[in-house]
């Protein structure tokens, strides 16, 4: 029966030869015969690979053949699997995860070499390594299976034949049987094409690299039509569809979907572009600082850390602009950056709060030249990514037609207040700075219905209003150009249009690509304009700029006429990738963890600031009632505040309801969340969110309570779970496991000082040298890990709180801060004849080389810095914050001052 089988192949096959083909005769030579035999053997494979994909498998033969993967198998169980033949291997000696293999080369580069081969040829003698991820598997027999062999965008076809293999027939179906969609694998055999003209490889070798443990999807991928930058997208043809998937599990997103690889090789084709155009025009890159004491060069709210060893606050940069200035004053007349920066700010379809910039910063040029930069950059990107200059863009949506945008130069270019007049047929007052200004613009945005939240400053006014009339026009590329002062604080003044600067903003459907200026290079103008821009941070306007006194100073050294550019590179991959979520070009985008729970779940809720301050005023009571039942149960350790402190907190409370009374007739909604303390209305921040916090009502020998524990009622251990109405700072009460630290208590409870700017030193240092000794690490050393690390962050909080309190200027402003004011060191003083007081001195100090003469110079700075301390305690001690923060403000100059002359001695 074989006999006839085999004889009956045999006829099917050479029936099947191409018309033309010369039948071999007995005689002919051995070489030819053999070849003549793979021909044959080629046929019969795709035969059995025909007959494998069209006649379903019986139960007893998908046993007997391969024990394949199961769709219908439950994921977890398959998981399940997949370890206990991890296991398996182990147990036998194996490592399932080798630690090298010799790639030959890539699978493009493979199908670049050898695609040019015939139907049916093979090459036995080269032997190439492949290795990548396996996205399809399919079986024909035990003894035959097929794969796709994914690496870097490209795929190609691993036929995997037993009489090809190094292994027998049992061993080859055992690992073969193991292989699932997802791993990761190396191959080693010769090259060839089937019959039918699929480039394969043919392996003598089949490694297993890595394991996948999930269940993978089974589509091919890498195999679809390849997607081209400029043209529209359909993520619904997408394997992996779901979006919070794709963007918290990116790995995925770019093994399964195409489009996602394709995405993001073009944003580095972007960004190679860019930096080619630059380098061509001799610019240097450069690398700028990211830690900065003042985040300043743009209008954003900063993410704010702290240096601990230095005990410093420190801003993430949310522009690099004003150390590229410093550079181009130092002579390096064409510098740039593309890089990172940080803004604390919403995040929406457009927004990130990290996100990537390209600034560049040309001498002798302005913003004329940067207009035409612009065009000849972006229209040549867009012609070396498409051949043209137009591209579709799904503004509406992917459901919807797409747009098409012109990148054909020139771009269109529109001036801001002379356009704005013309579409909202209004008129705009000459004299910006005016408080008429500011209410005639309040009432333009009420009139047309344009919201903008508090604080309504000019230039937010103005911002929103341009939002609402210009920006929505610009589809293709506009120049919206010649933007007031009170917007620009860094840009020179227009040259024929006062009020006006040198700037213009380059928007596309609708949003900002880039932004560009004249650079002002005025150092007086520049310290006036920071002043302005404090006027509007003291108003509440957090996107305020702060002052950076180091910039003005390197503008005094002389800025050459410059030309400076910012471009948002995640937009412009947005726009030429057709993708609507800033998201999807970013990798690693930041998202909500999955388990943050709902708004409403916290406890937030809409609520008028003065029924919480009352409120909080029952809470004092509250306190001292219960305080005196807990002394009543408790007996003698237990002891209160005197009532003067009691009463002072209270004093404070009734003052800070006349101030919100007054605040709540303008804006009566705030958000408040009775687990935190009161949030208060940013349009004068006269108080932080800590304003109304009665701290510090009970204290022992080491246990705490404060307002907020009032709130949560009771601490609990995370070790013993015990649970007591006291807070422990250091130990639980019940299993003494070292607790974490609480950061409801202050640096004066740590210390059990009272909570006032004139302390005891000898008293400070006594105290901090008994905390660190219960907290040193060779009392804890015995303890888990999780109690050390405990330990440490105690320790840190010990060390910072000492600091804190030694100096007499970072005491000062953590007192106010428990009051509830923060202040910031960088605010300066505005006061032209203090200002003339300290330069001079900042003068006699550079100039002074006489240690004699730079002593009696700190002698005198040491005596306007006591006087300034001495002012200080009398303000706050009679409540009058805002001399308070004057004092402080002062003592800050002359703090330095003093510092440098140390530095100098």
């Amino acid at each position: 029966m074989e006999e006839h089988l085999d004889l009956a192949s045999k006829s099917m096959a050479s029936c099947s030869l191409e018309p033309g083909a010369r039948v071999e005769t007995r005689n002919k030579s051995a070489e030819k015969r053999e070849k003549k035999n793979m021909k044959r053997e080629e046929e019969r494979r795709l035969k059995e690979e025909e007959k494998a994909k069209q006649a379903p498998k019986t139960n007893s033969q998908t046993k007997k053949v391969v024990a394949a993967d199961d769709e219908d198998m439950d994921p977890t169980q398959f998981c399940e699997n997949r370890l206990k033949y991890l296991a398996t291997e182990n147990d036998k000696g194996k490592n399932p995860y080798p630690h090298k293999f010799h790639v030959l080369m890539s699978v493009s580069q493979y199908i670049d070499k050898y695609n040019t081969l015939n139907n049916g040829d093979h090459v036995e003698d080269d032997q190439i390594s492949l290795a990548g991820r396996i996205m399809s598997k399919r079986c024909s027999s035990s003894k035959l299976f097929f794969y796709d062999l994914f690496n870097r965008d490209y795929t190609v076809q691993i036929m995997a034949d037993a009489s090809k293999s190094e292994l027998d027939e049992a061993e080859f179906a055992r690992l073969h049987a193991n292989v699932k969609c997802g791993d990761i694998v190396g191959v080693s055999g010769f090259p060839g094409k089937t019959k039918r003209g699929e480039l394969s490889i043919f392996p003598r070798l089949f490694t297993v690299l890595s394991h996948c443990l999930h269940m993978f999807p089974r589509q091919k991928a890498g195999r679809s039509n390849i997607w081209v930058p400029g043209t529209p997208r359909n993520p619904e043809t997408y394997i992996l569809k779901d979006q919070e998937t794709r963007y918290r599990q990116r790995y995925l997103d770019l093994i399964l979907n195409n489009e996602s690889l394709q995405i993001f090789k073009t944003r580095t084709i972007i960004t190679k572009h860019i930096e080619r155009y630059l380098d061509d025009r001799d610019f240097w890159e450069v690398e700028t600082p990211i830690l900065n004491r003042n985040a300043g060069g743009a209008a954003a709210r900063p993410f704010e850390s702290h240096h601990n060893d230095l005990n410093m606050k420190l801003s993430m940069r949310i522009a690099p602009e004003l150390f590229l200035k410093q550079l181009v004053v130092a002579g390096l007349d064409r510098v740039y950056e593309i890089g990172k920066q940080f803004r604390n700010e919403g995040i929406d379809l457009t927004h990130n709060p990290e996100f990537t910039t390209c600034e560049f910063y040309m001498a002798y040029a302005d913003y004329n030249d940067l207009m035409d930069m612009t065009e000849e950059l972006l229209s040549g990107l867009v012609k070396e990514l498409t051949g043209g200059y137009k591209i579709k863009y799904h503004a509406n949506g992917y459901d919807k037609d797409p747009i098409v945008i012109d990148f054909t130069p020139p771009f269109r270019r529109i001036d801001m207040v002379e356009d704005l007049k013309k579409i909202a047929e209004i008129n705009i007052p000459k004299d910006l700075a005016s408080k008429e200004a500011n209410k005639y613009l309040i009432d333009v945005c009420e009139r047309f219905d344009v919201k903008c939240p508090p604080p309504m400053t000019t230039a937010r006014l103005l911002d929103k209003l341009v939002g609402h009339f210009l920006e929505g026009t610009c589809d293709n590329p506009t120049f919206i150009m010649n933007h007031p002062e009170i917007m620009s604080p860094l840009a020179k003044s227009h040259r024929s249009k006062k009020g006006l600067t040198e700037r213009f903003e380059l928007f596309v459907n609708q949003h900002e690509l880039c932004n560009a200026y004249t650079e002002l290079n005025d150092p007086v103008v520049q310290r006036q304009r920071f002043a302005d821009q404090l006027k509007d941070r003291q108003c509440g306007d957090d996107e305020a700029m702060a002052i950076d006194e180091s910039f003005c100073t390197a503008l005094e050294y002389g800025l050459p006429p410059t030309g400076g550019w910012g471009l948002g590179i995640d937009r412009l991959v947005m726009l030429l990738t057709d993708s609507l979520n800033i998201k999807d070009v970013i990798l690693f985008p930041l998202m909500k963890p999955q388990d943050e729970p709902a708004a409403s779940s916290r406890g937030i809720v809409e609520e008028s600031p003065v029924c919480e301050s009352v409120k909080r005023m029952y809470n004092i009571t509250e306190c001292i009632e219960r305080l005196n039942a807990m002394k009543e149960e408790e007996g003698s350790d237990l002891y209160l505040f005197d009532l003067d402190d009691i009463m002072n907190k209270t004093k404070k409370l009734v003052a800070s309801i006349t101030t919100l009374y007054r605040q709540s007739r303008s804006s009566s909604t705030f958000r408040f969340n009775p687990i935190s303390t009161i949030a208060v209305n940013s349009q004068t921040q006269l108080r932080s969110r800590e304003s109304l916090e009665p701290k510090g009502l009970r204290f022992t020998g080491r246990v705490f309570c404060s307002e907020s524990d009032v709130k949560r009622s009771f601490f609990k251990c995370w070790n013993c779970g015990f649970s007591s109405e006291k807070v422990a700072f250091l130990f639980c009460d019940s299993c003494r496991s070292i607790q974490p630290v609480d950061d409801s208590v202050d640096y004066f409870q740590i210390f059990g000082l009272e909570k006032k700017y004139e302390i005891d030193d000898g008293s400070l240092e006594g105290k901090y040298k008994d905390w660190q000794k219960k907290l040193h690490p060779d009392l804890v050393h015995n303890k888990s890990k999780k109690e050390r690390d405990y330990a440490a962050d105690q320790s840190a909080k010990v060390t910072e709180a000492c600091r804190t309190l030694t100096k007499r200027l970072s005491r000062a402003m953590y007192i106010m801060k428990l009051n509830g004011i923060n202040i910031n060191e960088e605010d300066t003083i505005t006061d032209p004849t203090l200002l003339m007081e300290i330069m001079e001195l900042r003068e006699a100090i550079a100039e002074a080389d006489d240690p004699k003469e730079l002593n009696e110079i700190r002698s005198q700075v040491q005596e306007k810095l006591k006087q300034w301390s001495d002012s200080f305690v009398e303000a706050f001690e009679s409540q009058k914050y805002d001399e308070a923060v004057k004092c402080i403000q002062r003592m800050t100059y002359y703090e330095r001052a003093c510092e440098e002359i140390v530095k100098k001695l």
